[in-house]
């Protein structure tokens, strides 16, 4: 995904929820954490019985984040 919140790929395993509203959902959380708490570093965050793990990359003139979407337990 790029830091806008545009979708580039995904692959998932199972229709548990929106893909596109999660992008946006992610984006807004990097925003915040980046304009509020002045720091890029993100790396995972749990929610209920889930976790998403992050990693960032610079691409040409934007940055990338790819997002793993799973259980706590995986």
């Amino acid at each position: 995904m790029k830091s806008t919140g545009e979708l580039i790929f995904y692959k998932t395993f199972e229709d548990s929820f929106n893909i596109k509203l999660t992008s946006s959902f992610l984006s807004a959380i990097f925003s915040f954490v980046k304009q509020t708490l002045k720091t890029k570093e993100l790396s995972e965050i749990e929610v209920g019985p889930f976790r998403f793990i992050f990693e960032v990359e610079k691409a040409d003139s934007s940055e990338l984040m790819f997002a793993l979407f799973s259980d706590r337990t995986d």
